[in-house]
């Protein structure tokens, strides 16, 4: 009975050296329970920005230079590979079913643009009056407003009219559908144009806010510049109709879903609104290098401040 009793005891009894070890062991543990509190209270330094840091960090955001983006984007850059040869252009009497290459040239176009309507004559394109020559894609409202006085247009008196198979073709061909308020039906009616097509031009004109050119349907997916070419005579452009950005009411989801702004580009200029409060000019954006000049002269008509 002893003997049990005292194996028992031997079970809840240390020696010297256990009790060190056990006091040790609960001092570290009791060390460990305090140190971060002793931390946060005697070792830590609040970091604190002084009003210089801030107006560096504040002038970084107003100095924003745009960052070329790695990533594909599904735009089309007409701009630059139609740039025209001339550095100034000339104003004269023309007559568009018959100038030369060169004539265009001198006129203001490019020489790929003066190919594309001289294509579209060599496949027995014709302009009856000066409406018809605005319908081309290649001439945009800005040119056919300079060059309009000086279309000079002559029917040869010896034309003889056109029967009736001949005229319905004609009507069937030159149908004028305007792309920025032409629903998919509508512009299924487009020789050129399926559902798929119109599906796509429809969802990528409520993105950018409407079509200012006929060429940026190239920015569609799918969509070539031949295929443009082809269509380019069926159809208008009214840009009065293009739904601009209010950038002093724009959210950064929505500015970011534009096809002409980047995602860095959105944040830099909601992040500018938000130190000026209101923006009073859409130059502000460039001047402050929020977009670049490039990115600017493609975007501005689809940005307002009210």
């Amino acid at each position: 009975m002893n003997r049990r009793i005292n194996r028992i005891k031997d079970y809840f009894t240390f020696s010297r050296g256990e009790r060190l070890g056990i006091i040790v062991l609960l001092f570290i543990i009791v060390l460990l329970l305090f140190l971060p509190m002793a931390y946060r209270k005697y070792l830590r330094k609040e970091v604190r920005f002084d009003s210089n840091i801030q107006a560096v960090a504040d002038s970084f955001f107003a100095s924003l230079k745009d960052i070329d983006d790695d990533a594909p984007r599904n735009t089309f850059r007409i701009e630059q590979e139609e740039a025209p040869l001339v550095s100034k252009s000339e104003e004269f009497p023309f007559d568009p079913n018959t100038a030369t290459l060169r004539d265009f040239v001198r006129l203001g176009f490019s020489e790929k643009q003066a190919q594309v309507i001289l294509r579209y004559r060599s496949k027995g394109g014709a302009f009856a009056s000066p409406k018809d020559f605005s319908k081309m894609y290649v001439v945009d409202s800005a040119t056919f407003k300079r060059l309009k006085p000086y279309i000079t247009i002559h029917i040869p008196s010896s034309t003889k009219p056109l029967d009736t198979v001949a005229k319905a073709h004609v009507a069937a061909v030159f149908v004028p559908v305007c792309i920025n308020t032409a629903d998919t039906m509508e512009l299924t009616r487009v020789k050129g144009i399926g559902k798929t097509f119109a599906k796509r031009i429809v969802n990528y004109r409520t993105l950018l806010g409407g079509f200012q050119e006929a060429n940026q349907l190239t920015e569609v997916y799918g969509i070539t510049t031949e295929a443009v070419e082809q269509i380019a005579p069926q159809i208008s452009v009214d840009a009065s109709l293009i739904k601009p950005i209010n950038l002093n009411t724009v959210s950064y989801d929505e500015l970011r879903k534009h096809p002409y702004i980047t995602d860095y580009q959105a944040k830099a200029i909601i992040y500018y609104r938000s130190k000026v409060t209101q923006i009073r000019a859409t130059t502000e954006v460039v001047e402050n290098n929020l977009i670049s000049k490039e990115d600017f002269s493609r975007i501005k008509n689809y940005l307002s401040i009210d």
